[in-house]
């Protein structure tokens, strides 16, 4: 929140000697203050945001301060939105990755078929894009989680937890590997076949929304032609 203020000090005996700018909420609590002592040319305060700012019908003022008890005052009353998930949900886009891969984790192009067969497993992971340039030079006064759930057939569902607070988003987050990604099934075979659900969930304000991500079966395959060997999906 940026204020302009200036005064006229021509006068020397009207003169201003400081200017207190302050942000009161309806019960006269303060929810932000500052003095300034230099009064040369147009002056903007800007007033940093913080949590308790939130959904306040507050009260802008500007005071100067003369001599003795002279002091004049000008204020504002300032209506403060208050935002929930419908606010950020654009901010982040979700990517969910599956694949099949060997026992140490190397990509594998389908399941195995026989039992002499190297065993082979379906691992999944998510990541999480911010859309940086949607951010700006925002910043976040309210701490915000982004959780990555990937699953398969409801079950192994497992979860990765990404924390932004009071910080300004300057960069996209850290992708998570596919090799790194938990096992959603071990031992997978050429004739299984699954159903791989991937979704994110935002909780912001004490409120939480889950997105889906994608709903996709899931075949072990004979060959590479016909199986999921290894797959992105994104929900921008």
């Amino acid at each position: 929140m940026s204020v302009p203020w200036s005064v006229d000090n021509a006068n020397e005996f009207s003169a201003t000697r400081s200017v207190e700018i302050s942000l009161k909420d309806a019960f006269g609590a303060v929810l932000a203050r500052q003095t300034a002592a230099s009064l040369t040319g147009p002056q903007i305060a800007t007033i940093t945001p913080t949590a308790n700012f939130w959904g306040k019908a507050a009260t802008l003022s500007v005071v100067a301060q003369g001599y003795g008890s002279l002091k004049t005052e000008s204020t504002q009353n300032v209506t403060i939105s208050s935002a929930g998930i419908a606010h950020v949900k654009d901010f982040a886009s979700g990517v969910a990755q599956v694949g099949t891969t060997y026992s140490d984790g190397t990509y594998a192009s389908y399941c195995r078929t026989i039992w002499l067969g190297s065993n082979t497993d379906w691992r999944g992971a998510g990541d999480i894009y911010l859309k940086v340039g949607e951010f700006g030079n925002k910043t976040l006064i309210s701490p915000m989680s982004i959780v990555v759930f990937t699953g398969i057939d409801g079950f192994n569902e497992r979860k990765e937890t990404v924390r932004l607070s009071n910080a300004s988003v300057s960069v996209a987050l850290t992708r998570v590997g596919l090799i790194q990604g938990p096992i959603l099934r071990g031992s997978c075979w050429a004739n299984h076949e699954s159903y791989f659900t991937a979704s994110y969930e935002i909780i912001f304000r004490g409120v939480s929304k889950r997105f889906s991500i994608v709903n996709s079966s899931w075949l072990g395959g004979n060959s590479a032609s016909n199986a999921h060997g290894y797959f992105y999906f994104n929900r921008n």
